[in-house]
């Protein structure tokens, strides 16, 4: 098995017409080696016809996730070796899979785990407009405690992730920073290039009047104990978070809030609960495709399943 994964690799990375990613090329090709295994006829010098492939699949009720990745891994190999008419073969049984799965994620509930660490976004955007109240009423003029810095900080965050519902990537952001793409003067937050959309170079997320002023206040928050530059958010020790120590700061901080005590909830849970109020409201492709930039990912339908039936 291990020759005929060499023979693979040789073969799609001598395709001069697209150049793939060493990562792409080993899911290819352990997809065509877990084929191969399967079938008889399948080597390093004999590919099946798209014929057998597609009826084996039939016939052995192979998963639709296995089937739409092997079907891409043939489509690839195929274009690999200029033989495009045998490729083409594949693109109905590829959209017929695709289609299968999309139908089969809309029927899915969410388990209970999702159930009881859910948090419905009418109460997310009430415990938000409470934070921004309840921020903007303390004194500007002197150091808040450790406490109240926190929860103005969670109202940022909140008031960030139910306009732009993005990763935790969101506490790596720096200001002031040499190399750092943010100056903040045009009122944007930038994201460098994020690794599930490599093809964009960067995000820019243009900040409300209300993200701006909380800015502004925990911006004012640090200058108060001499930091000029560095991560936005910060942890109880006035230091910058790593996404791990960020996602368990949220944790803490999100179940000190009413509607969340006894839950875990997260930037991912927050995430989840805007986009699945937002995608009943975007009706064409063209919202839905700004949107997906907008969430940092290649596609919504992972958090179809988080839909409420």
């Amino acid at each position: 098995m291990a020759e005929l994964r060499c023979c693979f690799e040789k073969c799609l990375k001598g395709d001069e017409k697209r150049v793939r990613t060493d990562g792409s090329i080993r899911t290819y090709c352990y997809n065509l080696c877990w084929l191969a295994k399967r079938m008889d006829g399948f080597d390093e010098n004999h590919f099946p016809s798209a014929e057998k492939v597609i009826q084996y699949m039939e016939e052995n009720n192979v998963p639709l996730r296995r089937q739409q990745m092997s079907y891409s891994a043939m489509k690839v190999l195929w274009n690999a070796k200029g033989d495009y008419e045998e490729s083409k073969k594949y693109g109905i049984p590829l959209t017929n899979v695709k289609h299968k799965i999309t139908a089969d994620y809309d029927k899915q509930e969410r388990t209970e785990r999702q159930n009881a660490n859910w948090v419905d976004y009418g109460c997310l955007k009430k415990h938000t407009k409470e934070l921004q109240n309840e921020t903007i009423q303390l004194d500007k003029n002197r150091l808040w405690t450790k406490e109240e810095y926190a929860r103005a900080q969670l109202a940022f965050i909140l008031t960030f992730h139910l306009k732009y519902p993005i990763r935790r990537d969101l506490c790596s952001v720096q200001y002031n920073v040499p190399g750092s793409p943010n100056d903040l003067v045009g009122k944007e937050i930038t994201f460098r290039k994020h690794k599930i959309m490599k093809k964009v170079p960067e995000f820019k997320f243009q900040l409300d009047r209300k993200m701006w002023r909380l800015l502004q206040l925990l911006r004012k928050q640090h200058a108060m104990r001499g930091i000029t530059s560095g991560n936005i958010l910060l942890n109880r020790f006035w230091r910058g978070m790593k996404p791990n120590a960020f996602t368990n700061w949220m944790k803490r901080e999100m179940g000190k809030l009413e509607s969340c005590k006894g839950k875990s909830v997260s930037c991912l849970g927050i995430r989840h609960s805007v986009i699945t109020h937002r995608r009943r409201h975007d009706s064409t492709l063209h919202k839905r495709n700004e949107f997906t930039r907008c969430c940092m990912q290649s596609s919504t339908y992972t958090n179809d399943q988080y839909r409420v039936h």
